[in-house]
């Protein structure tokens, strides 16, 4: 239960502060962890080049008890994800309704938000060209 784990890592004496973010509409109450660094947590599975999904719980309270600002630069925390229903989402990317990049550990845990957001629209070339000065909340326009 990924509340559990938050409200648990908050209680720790001393606990340093480590970004939770949202990691989508269904299923708030897990912790998705994403992470490149399975020599410190163990359990995970590598998704993509230098990227891991998951990993043992325990493994990332210690990490970040223990040297915050290195896994602040190595881990990605966040409650729910996002799904789709068999068959959605090949149908959307058909469509152009995303715009896939390859996997990048640099971006992936190299900095937030909107910044990110940009690189990773740059990185795309002329099928993109535009979208990175785009605000990165439509409801700015």
């Amino acid at each position: 239960d990924g509340w559990l784990w938050v409200r648990e890592y908050e209680r720790a004496k001393d606990a340093p502060a480590f970004p939770i973010h949202l990691g989508g509409p269904v299923g708030l109450d897990t912790l998705q962890v994403l992470h490149r660094v399975p020599e410190r947590i163990s359990g995970g599975v590598e998704v993509a080049a230098g990227i891991h999904v998951g990993g043992e719980l325990a493994d990332v309270a210690r990490y970040v008890l223990e040297d915050p600002e290195h896994a602040q630069r190595h881990v990605r925390l966040a409650l729910g994800y996002s799904g789709w229903a068999g068959g959605q989402l090949e149908a959307e990317l058909a469509l152009s309704s995303w715009l896939p990049a390859p996997p990048d550990p640099e971006l992936v845990f190299g900095g937030e938000g909107p910044d990110v957001w940009r690189k990773v629209v740059r990185s795309l070339g002329r099928s993109a060209e535009g979208l990175a000065e785009q605000p990165p909340d439509p409801q700015w326009n």
